[in-house]
């Protein structure tokens, strides 16, 4: 059975005053998305990443449920793990880069098997989301907070 793709939405202005045009065009780079996207990170995403998920069930007591925003989201991996849990009924996923979301996030959706009709991607700036407060029952990411140009800003989004 063929799942529905994931939904892309598009938006034009979604940077905030803390994003610097050197920063997109880095993250937009070729050079980068290959080498970030190698065979290896893609072994990684397949073989170990998949165990994170069960690890903050089992060990933490997370119950991942309802809508969900991942931030910073890159390749997606974690969004896709997500959607697979059946409590959740919505994953946003976002990133900086519309490049990411666009061309490498479809590709991890397939690698592990993700439940696509789940998940929406649109680009994003975590300085400044638009969203309603209250809007998402949990807000995640994966190796990103550390690129925050003003992390309380971020915390308080």
């Amino acid at each position: 059975m063929t799942r529905p793709e994931s939904r892309y939405v598009e938006k034009k202005a979604y940077l905030s005053r803390y994003a610097h045009e050197r920063l997109l065009a880095q993250r937009e780079s070729p050079d980068r998305v290959n080498a970030e996207f190698s065979e290896e990170w893609f072994r990684k995403v397949k073989e170990e990443l998949p165990r994170f998920v069960p690890f903050l069930a089992e060990e933490c007591g997370v119950e991942f449920r309802g809508r969900i925003l991942e931030i910073g989201a890159g390749g997606a991996w974690l969004s896709a793990e997500l959607s697979k849990l059946t409590k959740v009924v919505e994953v946003i996923t976002t990133d900086f880069s519309p490049r990411l979301l666009q061309e490498q996030a479809p590709k991890v959706f397939k690698a592990l098997n993700a439940n696509t009709a789940k998940i929406t991607r649109m680009p994003g700036d975590f300085h400044q989301l638009d969203f309603p407060a209250n809007h998402f029952d949990y807000v995640v990411s994966s190796a990103v907070l550390h690129q925050a140009a003003n992390i309380v800003q971020v915390l308080r989004e």
